[in-house]
């Protein structure tokens, strides 16, 4: 009898930390965007407002998977009042843009 207790709580504990690690997988993606729209804001960004971050990122920015070779350009969009188009220019020699439009999930639109 104490063997199956045994095995019910280690299976029990395995389930609990599974559980967690998603937890910690799914909740990442929002806690990066929270941190990005936090800052945005403190900043005097409003909806709508375009941020280019002329510095590359180091740990000291605090984004939860920064890249330290790519200046990052954030923007958090408000469609209440309409909708919301997006001009991006071609590229050129000198310079492009390349990216993503992303949801708060790190999903493409």
């Amino acid at each position: 009898m104490t063997n199956r207790a045994g095995e019910n709580e280690s299976l029990k504990a395995g389930v609990l930390h599974h559980r967690a690690m998603e937890a910690v997988l799914w909740g990442m993606p929002r806690m990066n965007y929270k941190g990005n729209r936090d800052g945005h804001f403190a900043n005097d960004g409003d909806f709508n407002n375009i941020f280019y971050y002329s510095r590359m990122q180091s740990w000291k920015f605090q984004l939860a998977t920064p890249n330290d070779t790519t200046p990052y350009i954030n923007a958090f969009w408000n469609t209440e009042n309409g909708p919301v188009v997006i001009e991006i220019p071609a590229a050129r020699s000198e310079v492009a843009v390349f990216g993503t439009l992303m949801d708060s999930w790190h999903r493409p639109l």
